[in-house]
């Protein structure tokens, strides 16, 4: 696995992932933060867009890579 690099709002969605929050969750939060794109399909294309790049076999296994690489 080479380098991943990921935007500010990726890191987030990724920080939202390893703290447990479903995607209703992380929608609301957005939301709220007035953090665009903040529509749950948005943010479930970007989670599995950045799953394939880290080439993890589902969201838990991303979110394991994305510690090991101190990303979150």
């Amino acid at each position: 696995q080479g380098f991943v690099s990921l935007d500010a709002y990726e890191i987030l969605l990724l920080q939202q992932l390893a703290a447990g929050s479903s995607l209703d969750e992380m929608e609301r939060y957005c939301r709220d933060q007035g953090v665009k794109p903040c529509s749950k399909s948005a943010i479930e294309k970007r989670l599995y867009r950045i799953r394939d790049a880290f080439e993890a076999k589902n969201l838990t296994h991303l979110v394991g890579l994305a510690k090991d690489r101190g990303v979150v």
